[in-house]
């Protein structure tokens, strides 16, 4: 290990304390003219900043997204459905919106619930069931099948975002349905009953 000595003016010892620059030992030196010196031992600093750059470098690459499972999706989601559809068997093409309450049983299994309004078949349906299964990528993504009366089963691609807070779908079959939903998980806070009524 080798160990070199630097020498400073008075002035460079100021600004590097002002600065915390350096926190070496600093000593005067006898016949040096006025100046002050310090030790450094360079191959220490070098294998911290070494070690530092490896730590932040193996940060990055770490995998911070935990992985998916069926079990993910667990509880109730509401969703905002909106896209075009038939009409109808060979009607014209018509645009959708509606809402969904989806309940995941965390196995792959789902029901629903929705209420949706064509743009020309109007609202034939309040609260109309359905069911499907769904299955879960360990990267959050996947694919769903929901199957409602009166309707084609329909099969989506999902993605789960939000640390399973957010499921966000497009059907991808049939071909003329071009729908898409963004949904939330449900969360119910607890109601405290007042002890003093």
């Amino acid at each position: 290990m080798r160990i070199e000595e630097k020498c400073l003016t008075i002035n460079d010892i100021i600004v590097q304390r002002f600065l915390r620059i350096s926190t070496d030992a600093v000593y005067w030196r006898e016949g040096g003219g006025g100046t002050f010196c310090h030790q450094e031992e360079h191959p220490m600093k070098t294998a911290m900043a070494i070690l530092f750059l490896m730590a932040t470098v193996a940060y990055a690459q770490e995998d911070r997204h935990p992985a998916c499972s069926n079990a993910t999706l667990t509880g109730d989601y509401g969703f905002s459905v909106t896209g075009t559809r038939p009409s109808g068997p060979n009607l014209p093409i018509e645009t959708i919106v509606g809402i969904a309450m989806t309940h995941f049983n965390g196995d792959g299994t789902l029901t629903q619930t929705d209420n949706i309004h064509g743009s020309l078949s109007g609202f034939p349906a309040a609260d109309r069931p359905g069911s499907g299964t769904y299955n879960l990528n360990r990267d959050c993504t996947g694919t769903m099948t929901l199957s409602s009366p009166g309707s084609p089963t329909l099969t989506l691609a999902i993605v789960v975002v939000d640390n399973g807070d957010e499921v966000r779908t497009a059907v991808v079959d049939p071909p003329p349905v071009m729908v898409s939903s963004n949904g939330r998980r449900v969360v119910t806070l607890p109601v405290f009953v007042s002890l003093f009524r």
